[in-house]
């Protein structure tokens, strides 16, 4: 199938038009005169949710591998709950100060104290990814035995069940990384099927388990409560109202302010430090957030709007994010939440719809059971073609967006990609790092792990923007990659371009290798040293290099010393030069021992290059030891990463040679 059928709007209609006519001629075979139809449904669910669990296992895991996760995330998640097991409780570095602290500060996740033993099987921080896949495809299971025992049919628990799992809001939730709210999904459908059952120590023990993934679960839980009361189990729903609103309280005004960082409650969710009333009124009726909001409830049929009480859950979550500035997207993890709220409240509001279309028409209950479950069937494959992040959905064979969960480019592991593995593999376990966003994750296993360009640059406190010389003493290794590929709002990308320019200029720190783009610094006595000077341009002969439209390599040359290799390179420009990366690699026959050279970055920038004049730059190899054998220095420029006018991304991995030139070791004899 190619791409002009996946992209043609028509394929929506045919995708769910099948799933409608074969669900409808399954429904009719499976009717209540069939003996195996209530063994067949079952089966029907468990298929669907193994292939969900296959689906959303295999694309996190090569997300992972093709370095499109963060730090923010999935690394912090990952330093701070593998602390446990180092006696380092929910500790991480983090980015805003460069400080180690306690997750604690941020939120009250203490199931996270459960998953650490889970490293003793796979000391991996895919192991969290996996696991999260799991808990939310689990909470299909009670999803379906609740809508197949009350709609009295395992054709409307298919439906309800595929409304879940194909929901746009859960699939995005489970590929952004890894969360604790996520987690909660899943948990919450279990303990709603205890309630269901009337099995309290069971219900007790799920709801704790949901409360424990994230503070603002409990005000979701508090909801439930007040509709358990309002319903008429009031001895049960006081008690869980009444436990929702004091974890939220302890949560909030004891346990976070107690290791918060900085001063201040963490109070984001609830809005209430975004701004006055009016404010956050525009913001809930604006139209981003209402498109939002009929995106949650559209997959679902629009059958939770007539639940009644079972809305109650949903308002405190949904008030906290529609009156919070951006915090309502589809694409973000906190709607994990409301979507077992939303199935839960889709099963009364389907009663409730039956019952009604039962009354006023001639409709047999079957044919309205088979009725309303075509129609959720429908509108959840088409919400999920349109907006999901699975392979279903249009967006995911797309043209990529920027920065968005979901397509196919996120899972296509490159050699940039094989590359940096074995970039990384050369750090020691052990030691302090500060690295890229993206290559951070797979760094976590250690008590200190930056985000680069931290803990030179802090985001918060009075030095907050400042380079501190002083932090160098603090890291042992720096990994970048130079790409640029994960885009982070936090950060600015010029902030690390002058940590670098600063780091390199510094005596202490080399540069230990340099490939397609990836740095790789460290501590080893090696360093550059040099001078560049500017002149006007020389009438004469046709150049030796010219890489583009800007700069000419006009000359290159080596002179061998004492333990140095003094280089010349004479550049001539015609045009403006962007930031230019040129490699030398220093062989020793055909195996790279150092890349040295990045043209003026330590003395002056290329970006500062003016037309029309040329540029003499010297610099020195230190500390080199030449064997017997010919030494030669290859000088190459990575193609530069191009941005078109869509945000698309080209790669960067292609080289092409500039010069070369051989030495010979001091006192040798030319071949």
């Amino acid at each position: 199938m190619g791409h002009e059928l996946i992209d043609n709007l028509l394929g929506v209609s045919l995708a769910a038009g099948a799933a409608v006519a074969a669900f409808l001629l399954a429904s009719r075979r499976a009717g209540p005169g069939d003996p195996q139809a209530a063994k067949r449904w079952p089966w029907v669910a468990g298929a669907l949710i193994a292939g969900y669990g296959a689906v959303f296992t295999v694309l996190p895991l090569c997300s992972y591998a093709a370095y499109n996760m963060g730090m923010v995330d999935l690394g912090h998640m990952d330093q701070a709950i593998r602390g446990v097991l180092d006696g380092r409780p929910l500790e991480f570095t983090f980015y805003e100060t460069g400080q180690r602290v306690s997750r604690l500060g941020i939120h009250f996740e203490p199931v996270y104290f459960l998953i650490a033993p889970l490293y003793r099987i796979w000391d991996d921080a895919r192991m969290l990814l996996v696991l999260q896949t799991a808990v939310i495809a689990s909470g299909g299971i009670p999803l379906y035995l609740m809508a197949r025992r009350r709609l009295g049919s395992g054709g409307a628990g298919i439906a309800l069940l595929c409304a879940y799992l194909l929901h746009p809001a859960l699939q995005f939730a489970n590929l952004f990384e890894f969360h604790g709210d996520t987690l909660a999904a899943g948990f919450l459908l279990w303990a709603l099927l205890f309630l269901e059952r009337r099995r309290w120590w069971l219900f007790a023990v799920f709801l704790l388990l949901a409360l424990a993934c994230k503070e603002y679960v409990s005000l979701a839980a508090a909801g439930l409560g007040l509709a358990m009361v309002l319903t008429g189990q009031r001895k049960q729903g006081v008690a869980v109202l009444i436990a929702g609103i004091l974890w939220f309280a302890a949560a909030q005004f004891w346990i976070i302010p107690h290791f918060r960082m900085r001063d201040g409650l963490y109070l984001e969710y609830a809005g209430l430090i975004y701004g006055d009333v009016p404010a956050m009124i525009a913001r809930v009726l604006s139209v981003k957030n209402l498109g939002t909001l009929a995106l949650l409830l559209l997959p679902m049929g629009l059958l939770p709007v007539l639940s009644g009480w079972l809305v109650l859950p949903l308002i405190p979550i949904l008030g906290g994010l529609m009156t919070g500035q951006g915090t309502f997207d589809l694409h973000n993890h906190h709607n994990a939440v409301l979507v077992p709220f939303l199935a839960y409240a889709a099963i009364a509001g389907w009663e409730r719809l039956s019952v009604f279309l039962g009354r006023r028409t001639a409709l047999s209950p079957a044919r309205v059971r088979r009725g309303m479950s075509a129609g959720v069937l429908a509108a959840s494959v088409s919400c999920t073609f349109f907006w999901g992040g699975s392979p279903l959905a249009l967006r995911f064979w797309k043209t990529r967006d920027w920065y968005y969960h979901g397509q196919l480019h996120q899972y296509r592991v490159t050699r940039h990609d094989a590359i940096t593995d074995s970039m990384i593999a050369r750090i020691p376990s052990s030691v302090p790092v500060s690295a890229s966003a993206e290559i951070c994750p797979h760094l976590t296993h250690r008590r200190d792990c930056h985000m680069f360009p931290s803990p030179w640059i802090t985001f918060v406190g009075p030095d907050a923007g400042r380079f501190d010389p002083a932090a160098s003493a603090r890291v042992d290794v720096v990994c970048v990659d130079l790409l640029e590929r994960f885009p982070l709002p936090n950060f600015s990308r010029l902030r690390e371009r002058e940590a670098l320019f600063r780091l390199l200029a510094e005596a202490s720190w080399s540069i230990r290798d340099l490939r397609d783009g990836v740095l790789l610094l460290d501590k080893a006595p090696q360093g550059l040293a040099g001078d560049v000077r500017e002149h006007k341009l020389k009438r004469g002969g046709p150049p030796t290099v010219r890489p583009g439209n800007g700069p000419e390599l006009v000359q290159y040359a080596l002179r061998q010393g004492q333990g140095t290799l003094a280089v010349t390179a004479e550049w001539a420009v015609h045009d403006t030069v962007p930031d230019l990366i040129v490699i030398d690699e220093l062989y020793y026959g055909t195996r790279c021992i150092k890349a040295v050279h990045w043209p003026s970055y330590l003395l002056r920038r290329t970006a500062g290059w003016k037309r029309g004049l040329g540029y003499t730059e010297t610099y020195q190899i230190r500390n080199v030891e030449a064997p017997d054998s010919i030494v030669m220095v290859t000088s190459t420029i990575p193609e530069a990463p191009i941005v078109t006018e869509r945000a698309e991304i080209m790669p960067w991995s292609d080289q092409r040679i500039l010069a070369r030139q051989k030495v010979w070791p001091r006192g040798g004899a030319a071949r």
